[in-house]
């Protein structure tokens, strides 16, 4: 408090400061002390906006959100004598969810005057305070008459220095209209980022064609509700081609129409490091994907893998029938699912992976055959995290924990969450220096509690077992018990 009163007497000293505050403050501190005086807003605010390497809090956590006509309304009434930016990320939010017509809740005049009701406000809200915005996301349900591509066009003319925007579109359209055949919307020349969640092909085709340049898009979200794919419109796949200089990439789809969005923006050269591919009611042609990835094996770092719980993806992965798919610069893999053949996976893949990822929902796997599927990237693996795994009893004699132990000298943590099985093989991974487990079953708990307690009682404790080890959480449910129960041991300094 001392130093903060001498910030308020010296105003130099306080601009001086406020650019280090940002290592420290929370997202409500920050908020909290924007309301001291007009100064401090000031200072605080141009800290935030030209030092935003300094703040640990990301935009995302102090974004201006509005969910009713009314919440924008009261703000430009507030706001009206505002001389500059009212918004402290220069983050804007704007989610609405339009009553349901066809349910009988409106008739199609009561539907125009709701649709009305939202667009008016939102206008006045971009055309008085729209320059000031670097982000904005929009989330609404579009049903009826609404138009999607006028309404995006009124309100972004208004936001010229947009650095980043997101569009969820809730509904499907019923009506057939051909894609890209308008040019309304206006082309945002600062614009980096892009995610699109939407169930028609033509919204994102408007966003293509005339809202972006592709080539200055470096973040690519796409979630596609229906079966939406590009390569067999040629005006389409050409703009997807266009895109050449993105670094991440984030592609959903319901189909197998996804590969061809997939294929179509690898074969664009772009230096991806992150890609993410989600899959519903879809398979994995693996050697195909395989080719794809053959074009940013130069440049990828991270890769991710998922599926919907209906999806059969991983059911199709038993046939690999193509080569190990080379990927010098990959250091993160996450496979995340239900069903998944990890371990054929990982067979095809080289890669100094430094973090692998596995997320699944009651999938069984063998300790053993898992983490010597692991030991091909044994000189470089130091994390590993496991949700949703249920580690079968098999069992395993000397030389199976001989072999389990020279598998990865260099595993440095490992995290499994929601585990159900055995336990004990993990004290022979005598590199690790933090380990990190939870269960849900009361019954796999108590044995886990029972057995870390007979460890460091042993004659020969965990500690001397595991000579690197530093750090080890066991949480798990006790019956009868509302709250977890978390045994958290630190190694001795002594």
């Amino acid at each position: 408090m001392i130093i903060l009163s001498t910030l308020l007497k010296d105003h130099f000293y306080f601009s001086q400061v406020a650019p280090c505050l940002l290592k420290y403050l929370t997202a409500e501190s920050f908020k909290e002390l924007r309301k001291t005086n007009v100064f401090w807003k000031e200072q605080l605010d141009l800290a935030y906006q030209t030092h935003p390497e300094q703040a640990t809090l990301p935009a995302a956590r102090i974004k201006t959100v509005f969910k009713r006509s009314e919440q924008i309304e009261d703000f430009l009434e507030e706001m009206e004598s505002h001389p500059g930016n009212p918004f402290i990320g220069r983050n804007v939010k704007i989610s609405y969810h339009f009553p349901m017509a066809f349910n009988g809740d409106l008739d199609e005049e009561d539907n125009d005057e709701e649709h009305s009701a939202f667009h008016v406000p939102v206008v006045q809200l971009m055309e008085r305070f729209g320059k000031q915005l670097h982000t904005l996301h929009l989330q609404f349900d579009n049903e009826g008459d609404f138009e999607v591509e006028e309404f995006l066009s009124a309100i972004l003319r208004f936001t010229p220095n947009l650095q980043g925007f997101k569009i969820q579109e809730g509904f499907y359209f019923d009506q057939e209209r051909d894609h890209i055949t308008t040019n309304l919307l206006p082309k945002l020349a600062h614009l980096k980022t892009l995610e699109v969640e939407t169930g028609t092909n033509f919204l994102t085709g408007s966003l293509f064609s005339s809202l972006c340049d592709p080539k200055t898009i470096q973040r690519l979200t796409l979630k596609l509700h229906l079966h939406i794919s590009y390569k067999a419109d040629p005006v389409a796949s050409a703009h997807l081609s266009r895109f050449t200089n993105l670094r991440g990439l984030s592609i959903s789809g319901s189909s197998l129409d996804v590969w061809d969005n997939v294929e179509a923006l690898l074969l664009a050269g772009s230096p991806l490091r992150k890609l993410g591919v989600h899959f519903s009611q879809s398979e994995i042609d693996f050697p195909r994907f395989g080719l794809a990835l053959a074009h940013i094996q130069d440049s990828l770092e991270q890769l991710t893998l998922s599926a919907d719980v209906s999806s059969s993806i991983w059911l199709f992965a038993d046939n690999f029938d193509c080569d190990v798919i080379q990927l010098p610069k990959l250091t993160q893999l996450s496979l995340k699912g239900t069903k998944a053949a990890v371990v054929p996976i990982l067979w095809h893949i080289a890669a100094p992976l430094r973090k692998v990822i596995v997320m699944f929902s009651d999938y069984e796997l063998n300790w053993q055959k898992f983490f010597m599927t692991l030991a091909r990237f044994g000189e470089t693996v130091a994390e590993i995290q496991i949700t949703g795994v249920t580690f079968q009893p098999k069992r395993m004699d000397a030389k199976d924990y001989d072999q389990l132990r020279a598998a990865l000298p260099r595993l440095r943590e490992l995290k499994i969450l929601n585990m159900q099985g055995i336990l004990e093989p993990v004290f022979c991974i005598s590199s690790l220096t933090r380990f990190i487990v939870n269960f849900n079953e009361v019954e796999d708990s108590a044995r886990a509690f029972e057995l870390v307690d007979r460890v460091l009682k042993a004659k020969t404790t965990i500690w001397e077992i595991m000579p690197a080890l530093q750090e080890f959480i066991v949480e798990g449910q006790v019956e009868g018990e509302e709250e977890r129960k978390v045994v958290k041991h630190v190694r001795s300094k002594e």
